[in-house]
């Protein structure tokens, strides 16, 4: 007669907490921190005598997805973390959000303006205004009001040639182009005629 033993089993189980941490940091510099955990279970089979522990796998679970608070005038850096499936090959994470202030683009423009009078020799004057008209564009920050601009854009005054008037002199021929920049302010050029 032969006789063997069986070495006694017993079930056991074991489990793990996987964590997704989302911190929201808010404009005004607060961070809100939620967690989101994850417990995965695992069931198996001890061998009394050797203490070894034959395993299952792993259960499945998931991270529940995530939206993320709307504060007006801002834009999250993202705007959701998705449902996630949660394996035991996953690792903690975290995730981290931040807020930038909405913007808007703006424009603006203004003339710029050289007014040339002529004062004839009979004294009656005629005026000749040149209009150089630049625009520059900008950001807005709509929480601030705060706008950022560009550069203007440049124009320009043509030449003026004066008039000719037989036995006259003006006390200048023409006035010369000129480039007109932000810079620049109005002008105003006064001529004249003297008898030769």
């Amino acid at each position: 007669v032969n006789i063997s033993y069986t070495a006694n089993t017993e079930p056991v189980s074991d489990s793990k907490t996987i964590t997704r941490t989302i911190n929201v940091t808010k404009p005004d510099g607060s961070v809100t921190t939620t967690k989101q955990t994850a417990k995965l279970t695992r069931s198996g089979v001890k061998n009394d005598a050797t203490g070894d522990i034959t395993w299952g796998d792993w259960d499945t679970s998931s991270w529940a997805a995530f939206t993320t608070p709307t504060i007006t005038g801002y834009t999250p850096s993202q705007a959701n973390v998705a449902k996630t499936e949660v394996t035991s090959a996953t690792k903690d994470t975290t995730v981290n959000i931040s807020y930038t202030a909405n913007t808007e683009p703006v424009s603006e423009s203004k003339t710029i303006t050289r007014t040339i009078n002529v004062t004839n020799p009979d004294g009656s004057v005629k005026t000749t205004k040149q209009d150089a008209k630049l625009m520059r564009t900008g950001t807005k920050d709509d929480i601030t009001g705060k706008t950022t601009w560009n550069n203007w854009s440049t124009g320009n005054w043509s030449e003026f040639d004066t008039p000719t008037i037989a036995g006259y002199t003006p006390t200048q021929s023409f006035v010369a182009q000129q480039a007109v920049g932000g810079d620049t302010q109005n002008v105003t050029v006064n001529i004249s005629y003297t008898a030769d």
